[in-house]
């Protein structure tokens, strides 16, 4: 595809950007305690920068030293000693043929308390669900913090930022003081919808007087806060576009979600690519300044439409960076093969929560941009990959790159290991790009496959390798359950092998109510199977650390009638019919044509055993190790082939 759209240029206030890509604000806790710009964030910015997108927003940059901030790793424009980190910040971006604009942004609410060593402030005392209640502002701290946001625009100026971004999104400060939900004020800056949006417009126009009129001030806000008939929605959005074009803000970013409906503002691959394009079309016919959309748009193809049919005029990418910081330079190559493309498995996002530097399941360099990243082995060796999961070919291309002479050898007709299983239901279609690009970078790398060969010491003493590594993944979990033998019961892999073993009329019953057991249920529910799922531990999800998947799934099973049985043991298999006992030891029969096992993994490492001698060095890596996530099998894979 020739992205003749999507590689027009646009002009935003003074400011001429060579394509209508934008790289989306996002935290991931790289800068200096102080909240200065450390060369490890400077040079992840500069990454992506080459990588061809014209314009970058940098990650929410608090304003002032006070209440601001919102976690640890976070960039600072709250006094002067932050300039020189932000003008090298600024020139290293633009030497790279890139716009830069820098995000303002105020906790409010979302302050933490550890860092700003105090109570959070906020428009009204309404905490967030499980957080401390937050200090109501008072008239003069609300004029201090809108100058502050003022000073922190005039320095991203003299530091050599080509304009500022407003973050009136997912429920910081400025969405704060907008949304009826969080605003109960009764004085000028609250009780209907022209008081509420006083504070953003005192905001604009304080920046505007430290700015001029010639320097870019954009806006981010959610256009739907998906509160359930509460808060800003598409409707009121319309309202507050208009208001905020006839401030002077020169370009919006239209996005969505609060923390109480935190899916929407990183939606995980269970919802669908795309998630605002609607909200910024309809924003679209009632602005005339330059409107970007952001939200689960991690496919250049998709950016391309978007703005070809006139859906907005810039698209906002942000994880696809993570994931590809190359990935609009190899698309404009037509080199799509070559694009490692964003899972939306959140697993970045799940780190920064956990208050670590955000890395990435699929590119091992996030946060190691350097020339040296990959060096070259002092001495080339022989390298036997046991495994042709995602732990195998990572460990197989790494060490390959490295300089050793490597070969894979996989016991199945096809590559992929349980990746291939976990990508077959719909909605996680965006894992077959993964499957697709690791086999591809295998062969470009020049790693001999060898497919439908199971390893035996035979083989090992002929190919003589100075090196094993073994990724033999994990097998199914089966519980020893009387009748789990019968012919109606099948493992969640067998099914998704071939899902015309359970016809699409039949009752089914999901043995497991972890992440493989919601995910199969949902996909048979999606399908007209009527669904059952059993799970002995008093709630679902037990094995997913990542908040905004287990929300949407969760909320999947119900939209899809799922019948879920908690705290619930399966005691015996029938035909036709599964014994159970709940929580308080009573029986209960449960009808079922079909039955599906998703009780967990276990490790595979008997290949190994197979093996174990024949060679000095010999690693075990991935699921055959402790079954875990994508993220788990590709980085230990790395690691132990760059110690190679």
């Amino acid at each position: 595809m020739i992205y003749e759209n999507l590689n027009r240029p646009i002009k935003i206030n003074s400011v001429e950007i060579k394509n209508r890509l934008m790289m989306s604000p996002m935290v991931v806790r790289f800068a200096l305690p102080d909240g200065s710009a450390s060369d490890r964030l400077i040079k992840y910015l500069e990454e992506r920068a080459r990588g061809g997108v014209g314009l970058i927003v940098t990650e929410a940059c608090f304003v002032d030293g006070k209440r601001s901030r919102t976690h640890f790793g976070q960039i600072g424009a709250h006094d002067d000693s932050m300039l020189p980190g932000l003008n090298y910040l600024a020139e290293r971006i633009e030497a790279r043929g890139c716009k830069v604009f820098l995000q303002l942004c105020h906790g409010g609410r979302r302050s933490s308390p550890e860092i700003i060593k105090g109570t959070p402030v906020a428009p009204s005392q309404i905490a967030l669900p499980g957080e401390i209640v937050p200090e109501k502002l008072n008239i003069q701290q609300i004029r201090e913090i809108v100058d502050s946001f003022g000073k922190a625009a005039r320095r991203a100026q003299i530091a050599g930022f080509d304009g500022i971004e407003i973050h009136g999104a997912h429920g910081y400060l400025v969405n704060q003081f907008m949304s009826d939900v969080t605003n109960k004020r009764d004085d000028i800056y609250g009780g209907d919808f022209v008081s509420r949006m006083r504070f953003p417009l005192e905001l604009i126009g304080t920046i505007r007087s430290y700015v001029g009129k010639d320097y870019v001030v954009g806006f981010k806000f959610s256009a739907d806060e998906y509160l359930e008939g509460k808060g800003i929605n598409k409707d009121l959005a319309s309202k507050i576009a208009k208001l905020l074009q006839q401030a002077g803000v020169d370009y919006l970013t239209i996005s969505s979600g609060v923390p109480e409906s935190s899916e929407y503002i990183i939606p995980p691959m269970y919802l669908p690519r795309g998630t605002n394009i609607s909200l910024s079309e309809a924003i679209k016919r009632e602005v005339i300044i330059p409107v970007a959309v952001v939200g689960a748009i991690n496919d250049v193809d998709l950016a391309e439409e978007t703005i070809k049919k006139g859906r907005a005029d810039l698209v906002v990418m942000g994880r696809a960076f993570l994931a590809d910081s190359l990935i609009f330079h190899k698309a404009l190559r037509e080199e799509s093969k070559e694009i490692c493309q964003c899972i939306r498995c959140n697993q970045c996002v799940e780190r920064s929560h956990r208050g670590l530097g955000v890395k990435c399941s699929v590119n091992i360099h996030l946060g190691e941009e350097r020339e040296d990243r990959l060096k070259k082995a002092k001495e080339r060796k022989g390298v036997l990959v046991v495994g042709g999961g995602p732990a195998g070919m990572e460990a197989a291309l790494i060490a390959k790159l490295r300089g050793h002479e490597v070969t894979l050898y996989e016991r199945k007709r096809r590559l992929g290991g349980n990746l291939w299983f976990a990508s077959q239901a719909p909605f996680k279609k965006e894992l077959k790009g993964l499957l697709s690009y690791l086999p591809y970078q295998l062969y470009q790398a020049g790693v001999k496959v060898e497919l439908d060969k199971e390893i035996s010491p035979e083989i090992v003493e002929r190919l003589s390798p100075d090196v094993i590594i073994v990724a033999t993944g994990a097998t199914p979990l089966i519980p020893d359950v009387p009748g789990i033998t019968h012919n109606q019961v099948f493992t969640a892999e067998a099914l998704l092998e071939n899902p015309e073993l359970i016809p699409e009329s039949d009752e089914v019953v999901v043995i497991g109510g972890g992440l493989i057991g919601c995910e199969v249920a949902v996909f048979l529910a999606q399908r007209g199977n009527g669904v059952k799922l059993v799970e002995m531990l008093e709630d679902l999800l037990q094995d997913e650390k990542v908040r905004r998947n287990k929300i949407v799934l969760k909320k999947l099973l119900k939209e899809n009638k799922v019948q879920i049985l908690l705290s619930t043991r399966v005691t015996r298999i029938d035909e036709e019919k599964i014994e159970v006992r709940d929580e308080n030891r009573r029986g209960v029969i449960l009808s079922a044509k079909k039955v599906i096992l998703a009780t967990g993994y276990r490790s595979n490492p008997e290949p190994a055993e197979k093996i174990e001698g024949k060679v000095q060095e010999i690693y075990l890596v991935g699921d055959c190790v402790y079954p875990g996530r994508i993220y788990d099998a590709i980085h230990s894979a790395a690691g132990v082939s760059c110690r190679i």
